[in-house]
């Protein structure tokens, strides 16, 4: 829960919003050291995606999860191409070319399976 009101409270900021930042640091702070545990990629693809927009990206993680990118599901690879392009990560770009490949496409539409 807490990337999701990490991400929701930095769109927030980003509208113009007033945040408090000794808060959204504390929640930050909470991510990194908590989120090493969990074994859910799509959740830690988000986590990662979060903090990165919160200007803290973890770049162990991301290193992490762009090692298992063959693995990841769309979801997954989605957040990790966000949050390496927030990191300013070259490999964003070859996270976006993964991602265009597992398109599935018929004449007038292109989704991604789960």
């Amino acid at each position: 829960m807490t990337a999701y009101v990490v991400a929701g409270l930095e769109q927030a900021k980003a509208a113009g919003v007033k945040v408090n930042d000794e808060r959204l640091e504390r929640a930050v702070k909470w991510l990194r050291e908590n989120g090493k545990t969990d074994n859910r990629p799509d959740l830690r693809a988000y986590a990662a995606y979060a903090s990165a927009m919160a200007g803290s990206p973890d770049g162990a993680v991301l290193g992490e999860l762009h090692g298992k990118r063959g693995s990841l599901s769309p979801y997954a690879l989605a957040f990790v191409g966000l949050a390496l392009d927030a990191a300013k990560d070259k490999r964003a770009a070859e996270i976006a070319l993964l991602l265009e490949s597992k398109a599935k496409t018929s004449d007038l539409e292109a989704w991604w399976e789960a």
